[in-house]
């Protein structure tokens, strides 16, 4: 009576701009269904309740390399 389901999806994309420098993007998706046994609903598992939960995560970095010239 209880059941869950999830859809998870994380991607990565790097990008070389040039002359030491780069953007890195990132991506971490998630969908959730889900619900929890409840006893008092054992004889309507239906009548209880559905729950549902979505997530999105996004990250950009930009990074800079540095030689000894630059110090």
């Amino acid at each position: 009576m209880n059941f869950s389901k999830r859809f998870s999806l994380q991607g990565k994309l790097a990008l070389n701009v040039g002359g030491g420098k780069g953007i890195v993007l990132s991506a971490l998706y998630q969908d959730n269904k889900y619900r929890d046994y409840d006893h008092s609903y054992r004889l309507n598992p239906d009548g209880d309740y559905k729950k549902f939960q979505k997530s999105f995560l996004g990250i950009v970095s930009y990074t800079l390399l540095l030689d000894n010239s630059a110090l």
